[in-house]
């Protein structure tokens, strides 16, 4: 779905946190590697999480930052 080098952002109880797409892993700030934006979420919270919702992507090449939900819609 996602493309090595996509950036994450997701804001969470007023921090920023960030993640990135690393041979197909979401690779969050502090190293944890995850298979799937939920759980990267998940991490993050330590709840529960729609990963699609919580996180905002920025690929290779997009100008912008979109929910992940938007970007899957899209495609």
């Amino acid at each position: 779905m996602l493309a090595n080098g996509t950036r994450l952002r997701a804001r969470y109880k007023g921090k920023e946190y960030h993640a990135a797409i690393c041979d197909g892993e979401f690779r969050t700030d502090d190293g944890e590697r995850h298979d799937s934006p939920s759980a990267a979420a998940s991490h993050i919270t330590s709840t529960t999480v729609n990963g699609l919702r919580f996180w905002q992507a920025k690929r290779p090449g997009d100008r912008g930052w979109r929910r992940l939900d938007v970007i899957r819609d899209s495609n």
